[in-house]
């Protein structure tokens, strides 16, 4: 699997395009489908309330897939398996690849509010269960009195710990209306630190903001967002200060619930990605009768992938 590069909150949604009669290569593969890997939290996607309600224990998610080049889909393959607790919550998380290997958990641990205080994360083998070779990867959530959630941050490889000025971290800020004002990324690397602070400032007369990103005092980047009535996101955009030109622009619809419906992602000339999809792509979020998600068609270049979602 490939690993997470990630931009604000950006959706990177990373395909292969090349053939996909090898089992080897696939265009589905690598880093497909980050909306739903690499979440802080499911409750959009999975509603704790429904899931609870017609007591669905795990989904399982497959993809199928289709290139440009290749007429004919190739075989379903387990992509994703999440797992519920009592209340309708996600409490873990299997990752799979190159045609549906096991690859890797994500254990959620939750506190009395239902909130992941705690992020565990193994590499595991053919047979599911930790690899002994590998340590785990710990993550802690921490969160105010409100129950917003103000920091984030890696322990050591041990799992200890550590200074906040030797660690990877990010802590978040929010106004009087819970929006988020300023986002602080802190990293270390050979025992020196990186720093990035985001801030946004809020138009409510036009439901848009706009911010800007300063990294180890320099100004990075820019953008703007819009909302809709109910101050959810239906575009962003990002300016790179450093190429000074377009990295990315992000599309957002939803229906009459409110649910995400049509994702889509355009790159510019001042993106970077290490996946030859390059952030350009559209997807479709399809719900059945009882507003469970069914599936996300996902496309680019002429290419597509289809993920289903079996609930049990």
């Amino acid at each position: 699997m490939c690993g997470v590069k990630k931009i604000f909150i950006a959706l990177l949604l990373i395909i292969i395009p090349i053939n996909i009669s090898s089992q080897e290569d696939n265009i589905c593969d690598c880093c497909s489908y980050a909306s739903l890997q690499y979440q802080q939290d499911y409750d959009e996607i999975f509603s704790p309330s429904l899931i609870k309600s017609f007591r669905f224990k795990e989904v399982k998610v497959y993809t199928e897939s289709k290139s440009a080049m290749d007429s004919i889909s190739s075989n379903k393959y387990r992509e994703i398996n999440f797992k519920f607790n009592d209340d309708g919550l996600v409490v873990l998380k299997t990752h799979y690849n190159r045609m549906g290997k096991p690859h890797s958990t994500y254990e959620l641990k939750r506190n009395r509010y239902g909130k992941v205080s705690q992020q565990i994360f193994n590499y595991i083998d053919s047979l599911e269960q930790k690899a002994s070779f590998f340590s785990s990867e710990i993550i802690d959530y921490t969160y105010d009195t409100r129950r917003k959630l103000i920091k984030i941050k890696e322990r050591d490889y041990k799992g200890n710990i550590i200074p906040d000025e030797k660690a990877k971290y990010t802590q978040l800020r929010y106004d009087s209306k819970d929006r988020i004002v300023k986002v602080v990324n802190h990293r270390n690397y050979n025992d020196e630190s990186s720093i990035s602070i985001t801030e946004y400032k809020y138009s409510n007369d036009s439901l848009s903001s706009t911010f800007q990103t300063i990294r180890d005092g320099t100004l990075s980047a820019s953008g703007e967002k819009k909302y809709n009535n109910n101050w959810k996101e239906v575009s962003s955009k990002l300016y790179n200060e450093n190429l000074k030109s377009d990295a990315f622009q992000y599309y957002y619809e939803y229906d009459s619930e409110g649910r995400l419906i049509k994702f889509q992602s355009i790159s510019g000339s001042g993106s970077f990605d290490e996946c030859p999809e390059d952030n350009s792509f559209v997807d479709i979020y399809l719900y059945n009768d009882n507003g469970f998600l069914s599936s996300i068609e996902h496309e680019f270049a002429g290419n597509s992938c289809k993920m289903t979602f079996e609930y049990k």
